[in-house]
């Protein structure tokens, strides 16, 4: 699957006021692949430290709800690399075997859509340095 495959919609639609903020992550006009999602998860750094290091046999949508994301790609058949910077709003989809590892700061969070319910399932190892 080659990294071409890879979308990142930047920042589009994020509302602000005294009572809320509201980040939308995907839809049809984000120009996001559509995928079915089956699992919902938010993940938020506490240390800093890259997660991921894994790719999986399924599509998720990375989306940043606040602070500066790294996300480090790779085709692991073409052994093709790519690095994104994510902000609030931005939105990164991930087609199956590309490889992933993210980066943020404490405190950042992300939210992520996955079409595997069992988050372990077609997931396998493999460490970008």
């Amino acid at each position: 699957m080659p990294l071409q495959n890879i979308v990142h919609s930047k920042v589009r639609d994020i509302h602000i006021d005294e009572r809320r903020t509201v980040i939308r992550i995907c839809n049809a006009d984000l120009q996001m692949p559509q995928i079915n999602v089956r699992l919902v998860r938010v993940i938020t750094f506490n240390n800093g430290e890259p997660i991921g290091n894994h790719w999986r046999t399924y599509s998720e949508i990375y989306g940043t709800l606040g602070g500066d994301v790294e996300a480090l790609v790779e085709d692991i058949d073409l052994r093709e690399r790519g690095r994104f910077t994510l902000v609030r709003g931005d939105s990164l989809y991930v087609p199956p075997r590309i490889a992933l590892r993210l980066t943020g700061k404490p405190d950042t969070s992300v939210i992520c859509l996955s079409e595997e319910e069992h988050r372990g399932s077609g997931t396998h190892k493999y460490y970008l340095e």
